[in-house]
């Protein structure tokens, strides 16, 4: 039954939160930080920006979620009103109740309305704390790539002040560093989340849809678009974090390195071998979260029921 798919799913995002709390706190703690350090010029601009991104990608995480969620609930309404048909939201049965009639079809309902809610609210939850996250990693690659410009303009003015130099360049080192922190921190936390996240809506996805190619039960295609829309969240958050995963990379390789003392280019060699080998979040250790990901999938699912169809046949 699906609704014990989600349940374990919920409790597995809240278990992994509630374990490593700490460790989520210190993320926390380390945006708070870098806010509070940046509060002039145009690294200020950078920390509201992000900011701004970060309360964007909410209203919208908030909006699909509970947009799938009317998707959800739509049809068994419409067939009522429409057909005088009382279609159940879920397989889910209770026992001692007679779907048949509207009071029992109604306590149904409600109990499966309130599960698909609390479900949805811990999904909104962590997706809202994934994309913080991901958008101030994001923020901490724009701090570096601030930093290499200004580094830049002091080679390219002749900057002979070598103190400067050397405490500008250190700051960018400790920034590239904390980047690269940040970003194995994600992925370490993320990690079993996102795994079991993408495996629910797999096997949700291929019974709902297989549930209406072959029984006709098709009140499960609501629920079905509302597990393709977590599907696509999680991806599409996990390709913003694909996305950031090279940008270091690509800052230095456009910074004028050239210009540099062979000792800054030194340092600055290092700086790039471990950058390159960060990590966008993997599904269960085996291949990136991105929207290539989600459209594997979906032809997996694809697959798998073809296969179920013709072998009933």
């Amino acid at each position: 039954n699906l609704s014990f798919v989600r349940f374990p799913q919920v409790m597995t995002k809240f278990a992994c939160v509630v374990l490593n709390h700490e460790r989520f706190v210190s993320l926390v703690n380390v945006i708070y930080k870098v806010a509070k350090k940046n509060t002039q010029g145009r690294r200020h601009c950078i920390m509201l920006d992000a900011t701004k991104t970060i309360f964007h990608h909410f209203k919208h995480i908030i909006i699909g979620i509970y947009f799938g969620g009317l998707v959800y609930m739509f049809y068994p309404i419409y067939d009522y009103v429409v057909n005088r048909a009382l279609t159940p939201v879920s397989p889910l049965i209770f026992p001692f109740l007679d779907d048949d009639t509207i009071r029992s079809f109604l306590i149904s309902t409600m109990c499966n309305v309130t599960a698909a809610m609390v479900n949805s609210f811990g999904t909104v939850a962590v997706s809202l704390l994934f994309v913080t996250f991901v958008e101030a990693y994001g923020s901490l690659n724009a701090l570096i790539e601030d930093d290499f410009r200004v580094f830049d303009d002091m080679w390219k003015r002749g900057n002979k002040n070598v103190a400067q130099r050397k405490a500008m360049f250190r700051n960018i080192m400790m920034e590239i560093m904390d980047a690269a922190r940040f970003n194995l921190s994600i992925n370490e936390l993320y990690s079993l989340i996102t795994t079991v996240q993408i495996g629910c809506c797999f096997l949700s996805m291929s019974t709902l849809a297989f549930g209406y190619l072959a029984l006709d039960y098709v009140g499960g295609l609501g629920a079905c678009v509302y597990f393709l829309t977590e599907l696509m969240l999680f991806c599409y958050i996990g390709q913003l974090m694909d996305n950031q995963a090279e940008r270091i990379a690509m800052v230095i390789f456009h910074s004028d390195w050239y210009l540099y003392e062979v000792s800054y280019q030194k340092d600055l060699l290092f700086a790039l071998c471990m950058v390159q080998n960060l990590k966008s979040i993997n599904i269960a250790g085996i291949m990136p979260l991105n929207f290539a990901a989600g459209v594997q999938v979906i032809k997996n699912i694809y697959s798998i029921i073809m296969f179920l169809l013709n072998a009933l046949e």
